[in-house]
């Protein structure tokens, strides 16, 4: 008869008298610089460029790919070896250098050794960085009335030793906690050394050869504009992007925990 009424307390208590407990959009560290799941470049000659990655991603993860090329590089889209479908949400092109963004909120698991690629339709150089997050939204996850309308939405490029994009519009910043997810991708020829800008984590290291990439993120609480503005010690012809995701309404997908007092939540 205890064990009945235990049974019964640990059932009705856990699941009917949750209460949701939500947590914000949350890096998904993969090891490399910054926590990003991995980077690569190729010379001439190659269509694609992969990475492999070292850490699982699992369903209903936010992956973003930042793509730099040189211009005119007819870019062909991201992949995944599991099979997630990626969204073109970003590029940026024009001589001589071009860059592209592309985000999936996966369906399907990628496990360690699972690896990532960008494809174009020619074989300039190319260079691709792969970061991931939890807790974005699932329907909805690209803020496009904070960084425009059309997708994919234009960036800004020039010449020199200075990058500069933004303000943004507005972030939506549902739940008030971590509900901004907020990348700053530029593409760089100079192959110098780059002076991040001090608001966002780099998943690049300080130089590479050309196209040099990088891809920041910072997460917000806030719902302030922003803007992104990293150098360069080299003058160079660059293109950079200004991205933004929001979380889930209410901050992100419910966290379970139970109880056999019954104060569980979900």
């Amino acid at each position: 008869m205890k064990l009945n009424r235990l049974l019964a307390s640990f059932i009705f208590g856990s699941f009917v008298t949750a209460s949701p407990a939500l947590a914000g959009i949350a890096l998904i560290n993969g090891g490399g610089v910054g926590g990003r799941i991995g980077a690569n470049s190729v010379g001439g000659g190659n269509a694609s460029v992969s990475i492999t990655s070292t850490v699982d991603v699992p369903p209903g993860s936010l992956v973003v790919m930042e793509a730099g090329m040189r211009a005119n590089a007819s870019f062909s889209g991201c992949s995944d070896s599991a099979g997630n479908s990626y969204t073109l949400v970003g590029m940026q092109t024009g001589a001589p250098i071009a860059n592209y963004t592309c985000y999936s909120i996966t369906t399907i698991d990628l496990p360690i050794g699972s690896t990532y690629t960008a494809t174009s339709a020619n074989t300039s150089a190319k260079a691709v960085i792969v970061g991931a997050w939890s807790g974005v939204d699932q329907a909805s996850p690209h803020d496009s009335a904070s960084v425009g309308t059309t997708s994919p939405t234009a960036g800004t490029g020039g010449t020199g030793t200075a990058i500069s994009i933004g303000p943004s519009g507005t972030p939506a910043c549902p739940g008030g906690t971590n509900c901004s997810l907020q990348i700053g991708v530029f593409t760089d020829t100079s192959a110098g050394t780059i002076t991040e800008d001090p608001n966002f984590t780099s998943f690049a290291g300080t130089s590479n050869t050309s196209p040099v990439p990088d891809f920041t993120y910072r997460i917000a609480s806030s719902t302030a504009t922003i803007s992104y503005a990293p150098t360069m010690s080299v003058s160079g012809g660059w293109a950079a992007q200004l991205q933004i995701f929001k979380a889930a309404s209410g901050g992100s997908a419910p966290v379970c925990t139970m109880s056999l007092t019954g104060a569980g939540s979900c």
